[in-house]
């Protein structure tokens, strides 16, 4: 195998330092006149921030340095200016208590360029881990270094690959083209003055962005430009205008997903900023937040993960005469005896979907418990439903007082209670809902289910509950060995308690719950790995047993 080079080192490796630094504070390069966003172009098609100095505070190198997973990438080092920059990142050169940045450069079909930008913080100490990778290195990817009018540059060997590095005394610059010239793309970065650069879009929120340990940006209008320049993408594209979309409502949509690091816990999420077409076209389907309260209908006990969702039927109809397909629907419904005028109105829009973990299952089928709620403006709609239900071949459905099931089984059975119609195959769950529903701790926590009605949509889900209900999953006698396995070191390894997700009609956000409240993720999830990186021989071998037995079942 060829030894790793140490500028080829940086490249792939700085990054991973960035989340595993110290240091005494952090600075903003996102902006100032050195500011990294400078040089992003006002039309880069996507844009990633990382953080770097305030990821930092979130984790201890000195600790990090004295776990083995370090010492044994020490020991691996092959250099000795490679274990200097392990042992600080910022002998590089390199400013990791700054921003990371990198962006998408979309010039046309084919060609594009991915730029990574990194903040210098001693131009010596930089160019010395070249310098050196030079002489001590004869198998480098990269040629002599070459200078420009403002800048140094190497560019890579390999001609199969066109890729480089240029730096001056504030930044250093990896390029990546599928078929511009690399020096000509270094020239761009180092020689832009910022005229027009990715801080002048207006929907590029650099307040917002520079709060995140971790952004990802992304406009659409590069990508239809690139779309409309080619004839055959341009006509699949001119196909969309069914959903009454045009080219130019494609344009002006952006997105913005983040990630951060929090002491007990993670969140993610997604802004979004539509274009108005859009929004006055399809922001009518949505609700801004659930009213029906469904708490009555699911029980806490184990609960593995529900979803819940509310449309505005009236909005939804809207689109579908503005397409043009409610005459379609209404023929379909027709031939079950049923009007959409019916159905609009003879359902909320609201609806909730749960599943349960059953730890005394003693078959497949009682293994995961199923409760489904749905609101109801009117419901005589259940009623159609039945008769509907005939039509179309699924068997009939009786109602037997309050109660409805199929003629076939009554292992799954239904029920209304104050206009709502609840589902499920649990028996006890159909029972108490019928004498009141549940309450007080017996119901769905409050916590999360008072976050989770703040959005037209949303989920949650409790880890430690799906990862015991796969012991009850329906296998086969050979998969039983190897999943036991599988199972015992997910649950060793598993950090999080909870993921609650909820969607607006402006951002989507997720928030991870862990087990230690009072440490930060980044911090656990590091720990996490050296842990799992010092039994490695054993998780190798635990699964290399459960294989094993497979295979001895199959014989």
């Amino acid at each position: 195998m060829k030894t790793i080079r140490v500028s080829l080192f940086m490249l792939t490796a700085l990054t991973m330092f960035s989340l595993l630094t110290v240091s005494c504070g952090s600075k903003n390069s996102l902006s100032g006149a050195n500011g990294i966003l400078k040089k992003i172009p006002e039309n880069a098609a996507a844009v990633a921030v990382i953080n770097v100095g305030q990821m930092m505070k979130k984790l201890n190198y000195a600790d990090f340095k004295k776990t083995e997973m370090f010492q044994d990438m020490l020991k691996e080092a092959k250099t000795d200016e490679m274990k200097k920059i392990l042992e600080n990142p910022e002998s590089s050169g390199i400013d990791m208590s700054s921003q990371f940045c990198m962006y998408v450069d979309a010039k046309g079909k084919d060609d594009f360029s991915l730029v990574f930008l990194m903040p210098v913080k001693n131009i010596k100490d930089l160019e010395a881990v070249f310098e050196k990778s030079a002489k001590a290195d004869k198998e480098s990817p990269f040629k002599d270094i070459k200078s420009d009018k403002s800048f140094k540059y190497v560019i890579g060997k390999d001609e199969s690959l066109s890729f480089g590095l240029g730096w001056d005394k504030n930044l250093m610059v990896f390029v990546y083209n599928t078929k511009s010239d690399v020096e000509k793309s270094l020239s761009a970065v180092f020689e832009n003055n910022g005229d027009k650069n990715i801080s002048s879009n207006k929907n590029f929120k650099v307040d917002r962005i520079a709060k995140h340990d971790m952004v990802l940006w992304v406009q659409s209008d590069p990508f239809v430009s690139l779309v409309k320049a080619d004839k055959k993408m341009s006509r699949t594209l001119k196909q969309i205008t069914f959903l009454g979309l045009t080219e130019e409502a494609l344009s002006g949509n952006t997105m913005a997903m983040y990630y951060d690091f929090n002491n007990g816990e993670m969140q993610a999420g997604i802004s979004y900023k539509m274009n108005e077409q859009i929004e006055k076209e399809y922001g009518m389907i949505f609700k801004k937040k659930m009213n029906t309260d469904f708490s009555a209908y699911f029980p806490k006990k184990n609960l593995s993960g529900i979803s819940m969702f509310g449309l505005d039927m009236n909005g939804l109809k809207k689109v579908m005469e503005n397409r043009s397909v409610d005459g379609f629907v209404n023929a379909y419904l027709g031939n079950m005896g049923i009007k959409l005028d019916e159905v609009i109105k003879g359902f909320d829009g609201e609806f909730a979907f749960a599943s349960y973990a059953n730890p005394n299952a003693k078959n497949p089928a009682d293994n995961q418990k199923i409760v489904v709620a749905i609101a109801l403006n009117n419901p005589e709609i259940i009623s159609k439903l039945m008769k509907a239900s005939r039509e179309l071949g699924a068997g009939e459905i009786k109602k037997s007082g309050n109660r409805y099931m199929s003629a076939m089984t009554k292992e799954v059975q239904g029920i209304v209670k104050n206009n709502v119609f609840i589902i499920s195959n649990d028996l006890s769950v159909i029972d108490k809902i019928e004498n009141g529903g549940f309450k007080g701790d017996d119901a769905i926590e409050s916590k999360h289910y008072a976050e989770m009605k703040k959005g037209w949509a949303s989920g949650h889900v409790d880890y430690t509950q799906l990862i015991s209900s796969l012991q009850n999953l329906p296998l086969d006698a050979t998969d039983a060995p190897r999943m036991s396995e599988v199972i015992a070191i997910l649950r060793e390894y598993n950090e999080l308690i909870s993921s609650t997700a909820v969607a607006n009609t402006e951002e989507t956000k997720v928030i991870f719950t862990m087990k230690n409240k009072d440490k930060n993720s980044l911090k656990v999830f590091s720990e996490m790995m050296n842990k799992a990186y010092i039994n490695r021989e054993k998780i190798q071998k635990e699964l290399e047993k459960g294989i094993e037995t497979e295979d001895e079942e199959n014989i």
